[in-house]
């Protein structure tokens, strides 16, 4: 969930199997992550929320929900594909800086 998304534009986009929301003004993302706990009830507990705001892990542990902070989802990120191998193509495949910095910025890490 990020905030503050582009008038007219997509709310919701798909990254492959990782699914970002654009929340528009006048409602925070930490808010709509919050109202998505909520919703999932008891099944919270199945979700990972990766947020380092604190406010937005504390509403998650309060869901039961997993929190991974985004520098280690980042590390986590980069090892798994660092050592998944792709088996239907004779090299791996690697993210180029432009798109590490992409992810970084939108998983909010250190340097972004």
């Amino acid at each position: 969930y990020f905030d503050n998304a582009p008038p007219g534009g997509m709310r919701v986009r798909n990254f492959g199997r990782v699914t970002a929301h654009f929340v528009r003004s006048g409602r925070t993302a930490d808010e709509a992550i919050a109202a998505r706990l909520a919703r999932l009830g008891r099944a919270a507990r199945n979700w990972a929320v990766v947020s380092s705001d604190r406010e937005v892990q504390a509403a998650a542990r309060g869901a039961q929900a997993r929190v991974i902070p985004s520098d280690a989802f980042a590390r986590l990120l980069a090892e798994t594909l660092e050592t998944e191998s792709a088996p239907d193509k004779e090299e791996d495949i690697h993210l180029d800086a432009d798109e590490i910095d992409e992810w970084m910025a939108l998983f909010g890490g250190e340097d972004a």
